[in-house]
């Protein structure tokens, strides 16, 4: 008997993850989360004034540009958004932010996290 509910005990585990990974799937950021939509920065992780947003642009070229003049174009896939930078000639800037669900962007290398306005 210990060993059936043992095995019970294991199968509810296994269905309930897979129950939250679909779920998380299901809020993954994607490429309809972002189109024509702008997302902030207001503070660093460390709780300091920060203020930085990109706006995705509605266009077949899905170019962005940020509150600081910058312009580029994006693309979306497995949760992540890469945004590449016209660079000087020798070099091109790419930078890739994490989804946090459907509306919110972690971007490590600025230490921040934007949220859809």
């Amino acid at each position: 008997k210990k060993m059936k509910k043992f095995i019970f005990a294991m199968f509810v585990a296994v269905a309930t993850a897979v129950g939250f990974t679909s779920c998380a799937e299901d809020e993954a950021i994607g490429l309809s989360d972002l189109l024509g939509k702008t997302f902030a920065c207001t503070e660093d992780n460390n709780g300091q004034p920060f203020e930085y947003s990109i706006s995705f642009n509605d266009d077949t070229t899905h170019s962005f540009t940020t509150s600081l003049g910058e312009e580029g174009v994006y693309a979306v896939s497995n949760n992540t958004v890469t945004l590449t930078f016209p660079a000087p000639i020798d070099a091109v800037g790419v930078s890739v932010l994490e989804g946090d669900g459907s509306s919110k962007l972690i971007w490590s290398e600025l230490n921040c996290v934007l949220k859809k306005k």
